[in-house]
């Protein structure tokens, strides 16, 4: 009987260091402690690494009568290309676009036309001034964040920083260090926001699931829906412009 009770005496204080050592495990994080230049390390030191990404979604371009559902091919050079196919339902292929560092191209299956103009033309349209590298970035969630003044306010998990310098506000959160909301002023009417709904991992990376983009003053508003992502070493952009194609000024 003594055994007995020796050893049910040994097996409760086991499970009570195990039950201890469990609920050790279980404390939740302390973000108190964490720096803004802690957080904006973090998020620099998450950005995929990839030579070529192909992507397969849907993009739905937010219109008055609801929305108008399509579908995209988007394949990206790092840092030197991002190439387009946006199709219909029915119809097929309806745009073609590919962005360089400088240039932008374009071919409308619509209305057989064609241009290829300077990336400023982004800024002409939606009086936005979008980049290649800014695109990239937005697309893959790996927008980079620089280490200047920033007024900061937390809110248990996500921290906002609001940048004294360039009219940026970003939205982190502090579990994966995933920026959840990007928001860039232009001018005193304009502005973009990136609204980040969810996320996937690919090779160890964080990459967005779900975004939706918007403008200010609403040129620009659509929402990208990413199904199939691969990390590639090389890939294929063809862009031909048809002969019987007239150009667009």
């Amino acid at each position: 009987m003594k055994n007995y009770w020796n050893n049910a005496l040994i097996l409760f204080f086991s499970l009570m260091v195990m039950s201890c050592n469990i609920k050790k495990k279980l404390t939740v994080n302390d973000y108190s402690t964490i720096s803004v230049e802690d957080v904006i390390t973090k998020v620099n030191s998450t950005t995929p690494s990839y030579k070529w990404l192909s992507i397969r979604g849907k993009l739905k371009v937010n219109t008055q009568d609801g929305g108008v559902p399509l579908g995209f091919n988007l394949k990206i050079a790092k840092d030197s290309l991002i190439w387009i196919s946006i199709t219909a339902p029915i119809i097929g292929e309806v745009n073609r676009l590919m962005i360089t560092r400088d240039t932008v191209y374009s071919i409308n299956r619509t209305n057989s036309s064609w241009f290829i103009k300077n990336v400023s033309v982004f800024k002409d349209e939606y009086n936005i001034k979008l980049s290649l590298s800014l695109i990239e970035s937005i697309i893959t969630s790996s927008i980079s964040i620089s280490q200047n003044n920033y007024l900061s306010t937390q809110d248990f998990n996500t921290i906002t920083l609001d940048s004294q310098n360039d009219s940026s506000t970003y939205v982190i959160n502090l579990n994966t260090y995933s920026i959840e909301l990007f928001v860039r002023k232009f001018s005193a009417n304009e502005e973009l926001t990136v609204k980040y709904v969810d996320f996937q991992i690919i090779d160890n990376f964080l990459y967005p699931k779900k975004l939706n983009v918007n403008t200010a003053s609403e040129k620009l508003s659509f929402e990208l829906t990413l199904n199939k992502i691969k990390v590639l070493d090389i890939d294929k952009t063809p862009f031909k412009i048809p002969k019987n194609y007239n150009e667009k000024k």
